[in-house]
């Protein structure tokens, strides 16, 4: 085929489609009665700490967790109290205590970290506990507050408020 001819059939090829567009499909289109699928945790939190699984649930159109988890203890560091956070939260401080966490206390005291003392988890509240406030990632089970670490040997690392 000659050039010439490839571009008269990749033109009339445009123009068919064109014709075929009644240019009102993306007004007829709507996602009623359409769901997202569920979500689904890249890593089940059992595989890495003693957790129980929680039902998903929303409280009317603000607080909800979804992929929800107990948990009791993350790579054999206790959490005291258990914490209530999503399978992602749970996979983030996962990583977070050995990639950083770990190492960090075996630098720098000569110990691993075996508990974790927890100031909160999931809580439907405003950010800062201040009224008229966004929500908090914590009324989605998205964040959780540390108050101190307990080394090996018994020392106790406490953290510093942020505020």
């Amino acid at each position: 085929m000659t050039k010439l001819g490839a571009t008269s059939l990749a033109v009339f090829a445009l123009i068919l489609l064109a014709s075929c567009s009644s240019g009102r499909r993306s007004a007829e289109f709507t996602l009623d009665g359409v769901t997202p699928p569920p979500r689904v945790c890249s890593l089940n939190p059992q595989n890495f700490a003693q957790a129980e699984r929680v039902p998903d649930f929303h409280l009317g159109h603000v607080c909800g967790v979804v992929n929800g988890y107990k948990v009791y203890t993350i790579n054999d560091v206790g959490l005291n109290p258990s914490a209530f956070i999503t399978c992602d939260l749970a996979d983030a401080v996962s990583t977070w205590l050995s990639t950083v966490v770990q190492p960090a206390a075996q630098a720098t005291y000569g110990q691993r970290v075996v508990a974790i003392n927890v100031l909160a988890s999931y809580s439907c509240r405003p950010r800062v506990h201040k009224s008229g406030s966004t929500l908090s990632e914590h009324g989605f089970g998205k964040a959780i507050d540390l108050a101190a670490f307990h080394l090996s040997d018994g020392p106790e690392v406490k953290l510093l408020p942020r505020y």
